[in-house]
């Protein structure tokens, strides 16, 4: 069983899943990792079960001697309520589709997993929920609080939300921006990365001691154990694990952290490949070795408009510790014109796709050319439904500007500048 769950870069500071979960970070900014990261002796047996058997296995293995481990059955039954595609494009190529849980997207798997985990954590002060989205963790976040709520009548948890004004699409937003007096939803003037540096300072800060702050992002270990769930799945439901690739959208990197851990725990992908936008300080930072982020550039892949990606430092930490690892990762850049493209290919091919999936195919369709990872099978990583970007959709498909109707943007609850005093303020209202 793990011990707990590590500092990563502080290795003296060792946490329970619990309290990993509560603190969100750890002492000096540093992210938490599991330390049972080793491969799996019973792998074949796990790939054999069915997904609620296989999930709570490895759920509790890595959570280990805590107080939740008991309730991961029960947390699954509820969280896997939805089904887990692979469906086929090719004789090459397979879909993971991430999308049908209740915001339709892939964060519904960990942000579900996480506010269960925290609803079973008694609190006698108000738990607040902070969380920065690109577009769709504020809707899994959202959707997972509303859905705690409406079986327990739990009123001491609220969550806020923060998001980049001009960030999200219309059909994203109306998951956050919604009528349930304990989601507050913050439009900010700035970019996602300007949002998850406020969250940052929110937790560091002070004068917000009064407030139980929890953390829903990434950031969060919570919700990449949650993650490494249908990476196990994909594995058992597909023909040749160990000939395919795994192609990830990647803005803020942990579904690609995810991937990764569960190949530290034996599964047999050839490769992990992330795949970024224009916003690609990952794939240079590889190529050069220099860590050099770049002011946000807005795409059509909108939730992966980030600059300053917070998980590539635990894919960095685990490659040091599994050196064998890093034959088995890459990461790639995909401009926006091959994305436009890559749209219209998959339409015609009728399988209309939203930009971070078509994102991922194109650049996967280009490393099996390549033989990257000596792969001749691809998974591509559906992270969104296509209808969350129906208006950018039709216009790019059809290449004509009123394709559709435009969708109205919700009203967020507040709106306010990049500014921390203005988030300390608002914080401090909810007391």
């Amino acid at each position: 069983m793990s011990a707990g769950f590590v500092n990563i870069v502080d290795a003296s500071q060792q946490l329970s899943f619990s309290a990993a979960v509560l603190a969100g970070l750890g002492s000096n900014d540093g992210l938490l990792m599991p330390d049972a990261l080793a491969p799996l002796v019973d792998l074949d047996a796990l790939l054999g079960m069915d997904r609620l058997q296989r999930g709570t296995q490895l759920l509790q293995h890595l959570i280990g001697a805590d107080p939740l481990a008991d309730a991961v059955p029960e947390i699954l039954q509820q969280l896997l309520d939805f089904p887990l595609p692979l469906v086929a494009l090719d004789e090459h190529t397979s879909v993971l589709e991430l999308f049908h849980g209740p915001s339709k997207s892939f964060k519904d798997f960990g942000a579900g997993f996480l506010i269960a985990c925290l609803q079973r954590m008694p609190s006698e002060r108000r738990r607040v929920i902070l969380t920065a989205t690109s577009g769709d963790t504020g809707g899994a976040v959202a959707q997972a609080v509303a859905r705690l709520q409406s079986a327990d009548g739990d009123d001491n948890t609220s969550a806020v939300i923060l998001y980049p004004e001009s960030g999200v699409t219309p059909e994203q937003a109306r998951f956050f921006c919604a009528d349930d007096a304990r989601v507050v939803s913050v439009a900010v003037d700035g970019s996602f990365d300007d949002c998850q540096r406020l969250v940052k300072q929110a937790f560091v800060d002070p004068a917000l001691g009064q407030l139980n702050l929890i953390s829903a992002n990434s950031i969060n270990v919570g919700r990449l154990l949650a993650q490494l769930l249908y990476y196990f799945d994909t594995a058992a439901l597909h023909a040749q694990p160990e000939q395919a690739l795994l192609a990830i959208p990647s803005g803020n990197f942990g579904n690609a952290t995810a991937a990764l851990m569960a190949c530290a725990l034996g599964l047999p992908f050839a490769g992990v490949l992330a795949v970024t936008n224009e916003n690609d300080t990952v794939p240079r930072f590889l190529a050069q070795q220099q860590w050099q982020p770049q002011a946000v550039q807005r795409t059509i892949s909108n939730a992966i408009d980030i600059a300053m990606p917070n998980n590539f430092s635990r894919i960095l930490w685990l490659l040091q510790q599994r050196p064998e690892l890093r034959q088995r990762f890459a990461a790639v850049r995909v401009d926006q014109s091959d994305n436009r493209q890559a749209m219209r290919a998959l339409a015609a091919a009728e399988y209309p796709a939203e930009p971070h999936t078509a994102l991922a195919w194109q650049a996967c369709a280009q490393a099996l050319q390549q033989g990257m990872f000596a792969a001749d099978q691809a998974v591509v990583v559906a992270t969104a439904a296509v209808d969350k970007f129906a208006g950018l959709v039709a216009q790019i498909v059809t290449r004509e500007d009123g394709a559709a109707q435009a969708t109205a943007m919700p009203q967020p609850d507040q709106q306010m500048a990049a500014d921390y005093p203005a988030l300390r303020a608002l914080l401090q209202a909810l007391v």
